[in-house]
């Protein structure tokens, strides 16, 4: 649509432009006000776009230069009345003598008409820039060496504070961040926890893949006032390798990922409560605890499953459960948990059922020497297919247990009962103390990625911020 407009014009006007030797692509331009209305390697001369390459766009622009806006110019002195173009007809003209080039624009030299949200023109920024829309970037490199293996979908999060990033040159609920892949082009999902502008932001971002080395890197872009909020849909796919709930609690009992397994408090209600990473959320102890929902697709006919959480225990003198999972029993909520984790006196429990009908398979750590009122990071890799139960406290401590389950898959049946904080059914073992970033991985997370998660958890200097570039 838009060329054959021009084309009507680029015609019309070389009919004009003959009887006084007027070249015509250059009365069929875009009008500009500046050379940055303007594609590269076009100039704004008299008010349009000119090919600066082409003898005519270099005669221009010295006119123009000598010129000036005088009407002494040679170009202005001659009006259209002046071409007789009343005189001329397209018929006087031989069609086999108009090629599409005479009549034509180049499309570099028309406006981005599929620009998005933005008021400033994309041109002028450097050229490995990712889109001139957005006014500033910084370079976010990853310390993985030590991990020692390349991660693949990683849902890494970043800690913003004033240092980080310049909140002046940010939308107030940071609706202009983006986040692109080393390689300049590919957008990352990203989701925002917490935006606060006076303190710590958080913000989970999906990687692609972070090599085993300390030079991968990816940039996190902002300064675009016109952009828009990145949608829900991004925010649910940062949650896409393996994860069938996670539970931020900083918007209450929501759950982030696509399954969508929003918790509800039942008993004596939870509380809102400071976490590790942001908000957490707060047990008594007495009878509280998250209901997650009954009959759901959790842990079903998978070969692994991953339990983690950030805790910290008020109390360290009995066992009380944190996650809790519930095999099938018909419509009747039950204590037979498929996958559990269990803070239990200084150590931690962790284990399950791969078929419905069997006895609990799992154990306890060894000289995990958990202590109350600290915070730790817990995890236990239920591994079906390999017949072990492996536990992790932050990075510092790793125990396996073998043990040997019927099958090397759980049942193809539905989760009964589910639940934060107290057994399965929500009967009894209730948690007094906080919980924070509590997931549920239906896959056998390995040491190197749990180990990535601490890190980057604990913000201990797992992700490099560089320098603040602009343009």
């Amino acid at each position: 649509m838009f060329h054959g407009a021009w084309m009507v014009s680029a015609l019309s006007l070389q009919l004009i432009a003959c009887p006084v030797e007027l070249v015509a692509p250059q009365e069929a331009r875009f009008a500009c006000s500046s050379d940055d209305d303007c594609a590269p390697g076009f100039g704004c001369i008299d008010s349009y776009c000119l090919d600066l390459s082409s003898d005519a766009g270099t005669a221009d622009a010295a006119a123009s230069a000598d010129a000036s806006s005088s009407s002494d110019a040679a170009v202005s002195d001659i009006s259209a009345s002046d071409s007789y173009a009343s005189d001329i007809s397209a018929s006087d003209i031989p069609a086999s003598d108009i090629s599409a080039s005479d009549a034509t624009i180049p499309d570099s030299a028309l406006p981005d008409a599929a620009a998005p949200d933005s008021s400033v023109p994309d041109a002028g920024c450097p050229s490995d820039w990712w889109s001139c829309r957005w006014s500033r970037r910084r370079a976010l490199s990853f310390n993985n060496a030590a991990i020692g293996e390349q991660l693949a979908s990683f849902p890494l999060l970043l800690v913003l504070n004033s240092g980080r990033i310049d909140y002046s040159n940010t939308q107030d609920n940071g609706e202009d961040l983006r986040f692109i892949d080393a390689n300049g082009v590919n957008t990352l999902d990203h989701e925002i926890e917490r935006w606060d502008e006076g303190g710590d932001s958080l913000v989970w971002v999906k990687v692609p893949q972070i090599d085993a080395t300390d030079t991968d890197f990816i940039w996190m872009y902002y300064g675009n006032a016109a952009a828009s909020a990145a949608t829900p849909q991004q925010a649910s796919q940062v949650w896409s390798a393996g994860y069938q709930a996670v539970y931020h609690f900083n918007q209450g009992l929501r759950d982030s990922s696509a399954s969508g397994f929003h918790g509800d408090d039942s008993g004596h209600a939870t509380a809102d409560g400071d976490g590790w990473i942001g908000r957490g959320r707060e047990f008594s102890g007495d009878q509280s605890y998250v209901n997650l929902g009954s009959d759901l697709p959790l842990a079903r006919r998978v070969g692994a499953c991953t339990l983690s959480t950030w805790v910290r225990e008020d109390a360290n003198d009995y066992e009380q459960h944190l996650i809790s999972i519930s095999a099938n029993n018909g419509t009747t909520p039950t204590t037979a948990s498929r996958a559990t984790l269990i803070f239990k006196m200084g150590e931690f429990r962790g284990g399950g059922r791969s078929d419905d009908a069997e006895s609990f398979i799992g154990g306890d750590t060894v000289g995990a020497g958990l202590l109350a009122q600290q915070w730790y990071y817990l995890v236990a890799v239920i591994d079906f297919a390999g017949d072990q139960v492996r536990f992790y406290k932050n990075d510092d401590y790793a125990f396996t247990l073998p043990v040997n389950f019927s099958q090397s898959q759980t049942s193809d049946t539905t989760s009964t009962s589910n639940a934060l904080g107290s057994e399965d059914e929500g009967g009894s073992a209730y948690f007094d103390g906080r919980l924070d970033e509590v997931r549920v991985a239906a896959v056998a997370r390995s040491a190197a990625w749990i180990a990535a998660e601490y890190r980057s958890q604990a913000d201990l200097g797992y992700v490099n911020y560089g320098a603040e570039e602009n343009w």
